[in-house]
């Protein structure tokens, strides 16, 4: 900085410097130099300005400026979204209304129902962006869980020439989650 400055031989403005003091902490300042004469003596004169709240002020407000950005776009996506899910569930229940419960298809059938009230609740989620979940936690069979995620999944794991063998322990205890994140976490890894 100090080149530049007695290259320049005017005043010089420098815009947004960082550095760290000596206690650790990275502060950012603007700074205005010039070399003034003081008898035979040439002197930077400087001028300088912590900006550091400033610049964290700015990144807050642009970070909330993003999310409710993203929130606004969410909500319309949401929006479209919700009619083709609305339209779905009305036609799964009347063919739950036609496929009788001991017909071996019938758990396909309840399953897809089921992935559609997930997303309908992804959905909704997203539409309430900056509200947190309000999805309760229930005790969880993990392993039914796995078997409905395995079963559902199926024809895709025979697609890309999987089979998928478990080995269930079956005195597990249930566990205390929110079923729509631990069914999301499942076919994460299934998937992947």
């Amino acid at each position: 900085i100090l080149n530049r400055i007695y290259k320049a031989g005017k005043p010089v403005r420098f815009d947004d410097i960082s550095f760290e003091t000596k206690e650790g902490e990275r502060i950012n300042i603007d700074m205005s130099a010039n070399i003034i004469e003081i008898g035979s003596k040439k002197v930077i004169q400087s001028i300088c300005r912590d900006i550091t709240e400033k610049l964290k002020l700015e990144t807050q407000l642009l970070y909330s400026a993003r999310l409710a950005a993203m929130g606004e776009l969410s909500s319309q996506i949401a929006h479209e979204i919700n009619n083709p899910i609305a339209g779905m569930q009305c036609c799964l229940s009347l063919l739950a209304d036609e496929i009788k419960e001991d017909n071996p298809k019938r758990k396909f059938l309840d399953m897809t129902l089921k992935e559609v009230d997930r997303v309908e609740k992804l959905i909704q989620n997203m539409r309430a962006f900056y509200k947190p979940s309000s999805d309760t936690m229930a005790p969880i069979d993990v392993n039914a869980l796995i078997k409905d995620m395995l079963l559902f999944l199926n024809h895709q794991l025979k697609a890309c020439n999987i089979i998928a063998q478990t080995n269930l322990k079956t005195d597990i205890p249930k566990i205390l989650e929110t079923e729509d994140q631990i069914r999301q976490v499942f076919l994460n890894l299934i998937n992947n």
